[in-house]
């Protein structure tokens, strides 16, 4: 079974994501909106290339990843 799952199922990585926490509605900004602030938060992130890899893998096509 566990054979079966997709290679980024264990997401223990997003305990450690620098923005856990936060307001989730700057990572899905409207149109327009400026992202620095989410850009800066991914920036320092520990954990930037698994959440980066897990939008890819997944498809994400909403939000800021990584």
């Amino acid at each position: 079974m566990a054979d079966d799952l997709p290679p980024l199922w264990n997401v223990n990585w997003q305990q450690h994501a620098a923005c856990r926490g936060c307001d989730p509605d700057i990572w899905f900004p409207r149109r327009g909106k400026d992202i620095h602030e989410p850009k800066t938060i991914c920036a320092g992130c520990p954990v930037l290339e698994e959440c980066r890899a897990w939008a890819i893998f997944y498809g994400e096509r909403q939000g800021i990843w990584g």
